[in-house]
């Protein structure tokens, strides 16, 4: 199972990701709005280190973000606990063009590279 969101639901999929790491194969968030909460953050990611470390982590923000900051900071936290994770950084705007188009993308992408490899029956 994978989560991911948008915006408010980027921010809130992280939250879940990193509080329950262990329901979730796959942590995604595009264009998060993680302002005022990245100290709840680094204190999950620390709670829960050895788990988010073997799990697919994303974060995608772009260049006419106005979460950016935020997003970007939440990258260096990752980066200094130690947490493997793919960042993004596209061009665009914060807006459902972007959302709906490359943002889109780039979670679905995400996901399915890291799901495991279809089960093939046995003939």
């Amino acid at each position: 199972i994978g989560i991911d969101g948008v915006s408010m639901g980027g921010t809130r999929s992280m939250y879940y990701g990193f509080k329950y790491p262990e329901l979730f194969s796959s942590i995604g968030s595009v264009q998060g709005a993680f302002g005022g909460v990245l100290e709840i953050y680094r204190e999950l990611i620390r709670k829960n280190k050895t788990v988010l470390k073997e799990r697919a982590i994303q974060l995608v923000t772009s260049d006419g973000d106005v979460m950016a900051p935020s997003v970007e900071r939440l990258h260096d936290i990752l980066r200094e606990e130690g947490i493997p994770h793919s960042y993004l950084k596209l061009t665009g705007p914060h807006d459902y063009v972007f959302n709906q188009g490359p943002g889109t993308l780039s979670l679905l992408l995400f996901h399915s590279q890291a799901l495991p490899p279809p089960l093939v029956p046995n003939p």
